[in-house]
C-alpha cells in the first residue's frame, strides 16, 4: 500500500470514529416518579395551582373553580405532615386575594419564609407577597402590579433569582417570553417594572433527545430557577392531557443569552400517564437535589386528585 493511499484509508477511519461516537452523548431524561403526599380533601377548593420547594417545606396554592377563594398549604417534605395555613388578618384558612395564583417564588428574608405569589388571570397583572408568621399562619406583605413598556401585563410563572438588603430580584413568565423585574424589601404596593430577558424555542427543544410534536402549543404553567438552571413545567392540555413536561435551559440569565431564543439543554422531565386520562403538572421545585412538583390529575372514571409527587430517578 502506497504512504498516499494508507493515510487516505487511517483519515477515514478516523471521521467514521467521530460521527459514530456523537450519539454516546445521550441527554440526561427523567421519567419514573412517586407520590409524597395527597393534597386533593382541602375543604372549599378544587385545583393546585401555585408550587415552591423550600429546604425543609414544600408549599401549594389551591383554589376554587371561580378563583375567588384560595388556600395556601404547607408540607413537610420529611414527616409528609400537610397544614392549611391561617390568614392572621381574618384567622381563616383561605383568602380571596391570591386570585389564580399560579405559581410561587420563595425567599427567606430577615429570618421569615416569604412567598410571592402570581395570579395568572388575563388582566389582573397582580403579584402577592405573603410571609410566614408563624408555624400554621402568615401575613399579607404588599400586592404589587407588573408593567411592562408602561402596560400592565399578568404572569403565569416566577421564580426567584437573587436577592439584596434592598429587595428581590424575580424572574417572570408569560407564554414564552420571560422578564426579570424588582420588589423592595420594604414595599408594600407598587409598579413591577418589567425588562425583557429572553424567550424560549418550545417547538425546537428535545425531550428524550427529540422533538415533541405540538409542543409549542402545550401550556405552560409554573417555573423554578435552581443552581443557573431554568425549569419550566408544561401540560398537553387538550392535545395530550396525560403528557406533562418540564424543560430544562442551561444558564438562561448569563448576559450573552439576553434578549436571544433559547432552545432547551436537552436534559427533561416527562410524565405519560397510563393510570390518569388528565395528568396536569403545575408547579416545580428542587430541594435538596429531589425534584418535587405539584399536580391535578384526573383517573378514567372521572375522579379527581390533587398531590404532591417527585422524581426516583433523578438527583440534582
Amino acid at each position: 500500500m502506497s504512504k498516499t493511499k494508507f493515510f487516505r484509508t487511517m483519515a477515514m477511519i478516523l471521521c467514521i470514529t467521530i460521527f459514530t461516537a456523537v450519539p454516546c452523548y445521550a441527554a440526561a431524561y427523567y421519567s419514573k416518579t412517586a407520590r409524597l403526599v395527597d393534597i386533593t380533601k382541602v375543604p372549599g377548593v378544587s385545583t393546585a395551582q401555585g408550587f415552591a420547594a423550600g429546604t425543609t417545606y414544600l408549599y401549594s396554592v389551591k383554589t376554587n373553580s371561580a378563583d375567588t377563594k384560595a388556600v395556601i398549604l404547607k408540607t413537610n417534605i420529611s414527616s409528609k405532615k400537610t397544614v392549611q395555613l391561617i390568614d392572621e388578618d381574618t384567622g381563616l384558612a383561605y383568602n380571596n386575594y391570591l386570585g389564580h395564583g399560579n405559581d410561587i417564588a420563595l425567599f427567606g428574608i430577615n429570618g421569615s419564609t416569604n412567598l410571592y405569589i402570581v395570579d395568572r388571570r388575563s388582566g389582573s397583572a397582580k403579584v402577592t407577597r405573603v410571609k410566614m408568621t408563624g408555624s400554621t399562619t402568615y401575613k399579607r406583605i404588599g400586592t404589587y402590579t407588573t408593567k411592562f413598556n408602561g402596560s400592565n401585563l399578568s404572569m403565569s410563572g416566577v421564580a426567584g433569582v437573587s436577592k439584596s438588603d434592598s429587595g428581590v430580584e424575580l424572574l417572570f413568565m408569560r407564554d414564552e417570553t420571560f422578564y426579570r423585574g424588582f420588589i423592595g424589601v420594604n414595599a408594600t404596593s407598587g409598579n413591577v417594572n418589567l425588562t425583557k430577558a429572553f424567550t424560549m424555542d418550545r417547538k425546537n427543544t428535545l425531550v428524550n433527545g427529540k422533538k415533541v410534536a405540538n409542543l409549542d402549543r402545550y401550556i405552560t404553567q409554573g417555573i423554578a430557577y435552581y443552581n443557573g438552571k431554568l425549569y419550566v413545567t408544561a401540560h398537553g392540555a387538550t392535545i395530550q392531557p396525560n403528557v406533562s413536561a418540564i424543560l430544562v435551559f442551561d444558564s438562561p440569565l448569563a448576559a450573552n443569552n439576553q434578549g436571544k431564543i433559547l432552545q432547551g439543554s436537552g436534559t427533561s422531565f416527562r410524565i405519560t400517564s397510563s393510570s390518569y386520562s388528565v395528568y396536569e403538572i403545575e408547579g416545580c421545585g428542587i430541594s435538596n437535589g429531589t425534584m418535587y412538583f405539584n399536580c391535578n390529575r384526573k383517573d378514567p372514571a372521572g375522579v379527581r386528585n390533587q398531590a404532591i409527587c417527585y422524581f426516583t430517578d433523578f438527583s440534582g
